[in-house]
């Protein structure tokens, strides 16, 4: 989860999703690369938008961890946001 309330937090959500006027919604949805790079899913404001049902996200999951097992490796730590002003 990130806030668009932060301008750097806003850019990283604007590449995730954003509607065709380049506009920032107040959610967005997308999985991403463990470095936060790449595109692992298309993108919504939310994963009912980009599945269209919980067992085509449970597939498309299954898939990713899949292809992604025998790619790269996590640091095995939760992302975290920074700490509010």
């Amino acid at each position: 989860m990130q806030t668009y309330e932060d301008a750097e937090e806003a850019e990283v959500l604007r590449w995730v999703f954003s509607d065709r006027a380049g506009n920032l919604h107040n959610t967005s949805f997308g999985i991403l690369s463990s470095d936060g790079k790449r595109k692992l899913s298309r993108t919504g404001r939310s994963p009912s938008m980009v599945y269209d049902s919980e067992k085509e996200f449970e597939r498309a999951l299954r898939e990713i961890a899949k292809d992604l097992s025998t790619q790269e490796q996590g640091s095995g730590r939760t992302p975290a946001l920074r700490r509010p002003r």
